[in-house]
């Protein structure tokens, strides 16, 4: 089972007041649809671009 989630489009506003838990993530990015199939199993990138499209 596998879910996509639609979070919307973020403000700068709501990019300035990410607050990310510590013992769970270092760092975050913005990626476009190519960078971010690129980093992902075959796959999980299928699955997340019929969810762009």
């Amino acid at each position: 089972m596998r879910y996509v989630l639609d979070g919307g489009v973020l403000t700068e506003a709501d990019i300035a007041a990410l607050r990310l838990p510590p013992a769970e993530l270092s760092a975050y990015e913005f990626l476009d649809s190519r960078a971010a199939s690129e980093r992902m199993t075959p796959v999980d990138a299928q699955i997340m671009l019929a969810a762009l499209r």
